[in-house]
């Protein structure tokens, strides 16, 4: 979620960038998505024994099944929902011209802060679960927006607002997350979830300020990374029916087996989806724009 806030609201680009941006999104993230929720429904009903109502599998093509009610076929999608909410929320700011200022950031941060603590409030009340972790990851990727004004364009008034904004984000995760009654099937503990929270902004924030050592390792498994996390839950499934994870020694070759796996596939993935797929979203925005400048050109020899 940081990521996507540090990177995404800084990749509208000239000329039609709200379609730019449209077309670049959903060729990226779409078509790896489906062969990994195909993939899943070949492979889950044997090993797991679910199976899948159509209304459940057609909410997840969308990758808005959250929206619908409906269950994620693979349980790393829930973030994905998340994640078009935000690309949406991005688009409205940009065409208003707010996207680029600190102020409208900070207000957005908040009031994702306030909405989510009022969501987690009354369903604390009403002993019911709700989503209050919708807004409190919106305003994460906010966040992230926020860093980067402050550390990559120098924008003075973030530069004011990133120490204290990370602090209140830090200080308003705990009572979001013990407010929020747990799911049933949910065995990660609200203290686990702040923990990974915290620990995620230390992360980041220690990442970008420090001098980590780069090299084509890591640039490699940022390029991959979509990939590794719409396929890492497949693997997990296979291997826990092959390696399964009993004690010290077997948990370990049950990671070596998961983890290697995982990037192999997210490889594949790639060369063989994502980047011919990217490759298709570029020659997509030329056309239309090629379109767009005739219509234009045309108009103009009317006149």
């Amino acid at each position: 979620f940081l990521i996507s806030g540090f990177v995404i609201p800084f990749s509208f680009h000239e000329p039609r960038p709200l379609l730019r941006f449209a077309v670049r999104r959903i060729i990226r993230l779409y078509p790896a998505y489906w062969l990994s929720l195909a993939l899943a429904l070949l492979i889950f009903p044997p090993l797991t024994g679910e199976n899948y109502s159509t209304a459940r599998i057609v909410a997840n093509v969308t990758m808005a099944q959250a929206a619908f009610g409906q269950r994620d076929v693979i349980g790393a999608y829930w973030t994905l929902f998340i994640e078009l909410a935000f690309y949406g929320l991005c688009m409205g700011l940009f065409a208003t011209r707010l996207l680029s200022d600190w102020r409208a950031v900070v207000t957005a941060i908040f009031t994702a802060l306030a909405i989510s603590f009022a969501v987690a409030t009354y369903a604390s009340l009403h002993g019911s679960h709700l989503p209050a972790n919708v807004p409190l990851n919106i305003a994460l990727m906010f966040l992230g927006t926020l860093l980067r004004r402050a550390w990559l364009e120098q924008d003075m008034g973030a530069k004011r607002w990133v120490v204290a904004v990370s602090l209140g984000w830090a200080v308003l995760v705990p009572p979001i997350l013990w407010l929020t009654p747990s799911q049933p099937d949910m065995p990660i503990t609200p203290l686990s979830f702040c923990i990974a929270y915290w620990l995620a902004l230390g992360l980041f924030v220690g990442a970008s300020k420090l001098k980590v050592p780069k090299g084509r390792a890591f640039i490699w498994l940022g390029v991959v990374s979509y990939s590794i996390y719409l396929f890492h839950d497949i693997c997990i499934e296979v291997m826990l029916k092959l390696v399964p994870p009993v004690d010290l020694w077997r948990d370990t070759l049950f990671t070596g087996a998961v983890v290697g796996p995982s990037i192999i596939l997210a490889s594949l993935i790639y060369h063989l989806i994502e980047h011919p797929s990217i490759r298709i979203g570029h020659r997509l925005i030329k056309a239309v724009q090629a379109r767009a400048l005739t219509a234009q050109m045309l108009k103009s020899a009317g006149n």
